[in-house]
C-alpha cells in the first residue's frame, strides 16, 4: 500500500471516530432531563464529561502548573472551595483533579449551555439560582447529598461570582460551607491563577495557569466549628496564596 493511501486511511479512521463520538455525545445529551438534580454518578457520563473536558484544554491550548497536590485526600469525598476569575475555573479544576469524580455547584445559565450543560447535569452538576434563598439552600442540600452517597466530591466557590475587581477576594458566602458540615467531610482549599486570561489567548496563544492546592480543613473541624470560622480559616489560606501571584 503506498504511503499516501495510508495518511489517507487513517485521517478516513479517525474522522469517522471523531463523527461517531459527537453522535454518541448527543443521542446522550438527548437522554438527559434537564429540570432535576441526578444524585448518581453514572460512568459513562464521567467519560465523556472528562473527554469533552480534555477536548476544550487542548483546544484553548491550556498549560496548567500545580502545586501541593500531596495534600489532595485520597480517600472519601471533600468539598472543593476556590477562589472565582473566570468560567474555566471549573474545567481547570476537573482536569487538575481527573482522577476523581468531580462536579459543581454552577448557576443554571452554565447548564444550559448546549450539550454541554446537560452532560453536566447528568455528572452530578448543581444548578443554583443565587437570587433565590429557598432555592439556594436546596442546591446545598443537593450538594451534601452527592458528598454523602456517591463517590463525587463537589465544587463550590464562597465568593459567590467571578471576581472582576482588583480586590484579592470578593467577601465569602459562609452558608456554602454548611454542606461539608451537613455531609461530614473534609474541605479541599485551592486557588486558581491565570483563567482570565485564556478567553484572550485562545486558541493561538498559550495560557499558563497555576492551581495551588492551599490545604485541608479537616472533617473534625468542619463538624466542631461554624460556618463562618470554616469560611475565615478557607479565606486566609486563598489570600496567603494569591497572595505569592500579585
Amino acid at each position: 500500500m503506498d504511503f499516501p493511501l495510508i495518511i489517507i486511511s487513517v485521517i478516513a479512521v479517525l474522522f469517522t471516530i471523531w463523527v461517531l463520538f459527537w453522535v454518541v455525545v448527543l443521542i446522550c445529551a438527548a437522554c438527559v432531563n434537564p429540570n432535576i438534580v441526578y444524585t448518581k454518578n453514572n460512568p459513562f457520563y464521567r467519560f465523556i464529561l472528562k473527554t469533552l473536558n480534555t477536548i476544550v484544554m487542548c483546544s484553548c491550548n491550556i498549560k496548567i502548573k500545580a502545586s501541593g497536590n500531596d495534600i489532595i485526600p485520597s480517600d472519601g469525598n471533600f468539598l472543593i472551595v476556590s477562589n472565582h476569575l473566570s468560567k474555566f475555573d471549573p474545567l481547570v479544576l476537573m482536569h487538575v483533579l481527573r482522577k476523581r469524580n468531580i462536579s459543581f455547584v454552577s448557576k443554571t445559565s452554565n447548564l444550559k449551555i448546549p450539550i454541554f450543560g446537560k452532560i453536566a447535569i447528568r455528572n452530578c452538576f448543581i444548578p443554583i439560582d443565587r437570587a433565590n434563598v429557598g432555592s439556594s439552600f436546596q442546591s446545598l442540600m443537593d450538594a451534601s447529598e452527592i458528598l454523602q452517597e456517591t463517590n463525587v466530591s463537589v465544587g463550590i466557590y464562597p465568593e459567590g461570582t467571578r471576581n472582576r475587581t482588583d480586590a484579592l477576594l470578593l467577601p465569602f458566602h459562609d452558608g456554602i460551607f454548611k454542606a461539608a458540615q451537613k455531609a461530614s467531610v473534609p474541605v479541599l482549599v485551592v486557588t486558581v491563577h491565570g483563567t482570565d486570561k485564556i478567553h484572550k489567548n485562545a486558541p493561538l496563544k498559550r495560557s499558563v495557569v497555576n492551581v495551588d492546592f492551599c490545604g485541608v480543613i479537616t472533617q473534625e473541624y468542619v463538624k466542631s466549628n461554624s460556618s463562618h470560622a470554616i469560611a475565615d480559616t478557607a479565606r486566609e489560606m486563598m489570600l496567603e496564596s494569591i497572595s505569592k501571584y500579585n
